[in-house]
């Protein structure tokens, strides 16, 4: 079995187990996965694929908590009063 199959099977693998858990990292991994196989594809040596599957795993990864950070959600105000209050038993 030729090694672009390997990271393609891996790839499917890995967004059927993204969709059962609805994190974005594991879509990262799997995006990792493609670029290794286009690496395997176009014909690299195994160094080059996992040099392109980290290099997109990375970017990836620091481009999720990017956008976290940004759009993290403010904390809303509460209309109960009651809260920190002390408590009289």
């Amino acid at each position: 079995m030729a090694l672009q199959y390997i990271w393609w099977i891996a790839a499917a693998i890995l967004v059927g187990v993204e969709m059962m858990t609805g994190t974005f990292y594991l879509l990262v991994v799997a995006l990792a996965c493609v670029a290794g196989g286009f690496a395997a594809l176009s014909g690299l040596e195994i160094g080059w694929q996992w040099g392109a599957a980290a290099l997109v795993e990375v970017l990836g990864t620091l481009a999720i908590n990017r956008w976290k950070k940004t759009h993290a959600s403010k904390p809303r105000l509460s209309n109960n009063l009651d809260i920190g209050q002390r408590v009289n038993v």
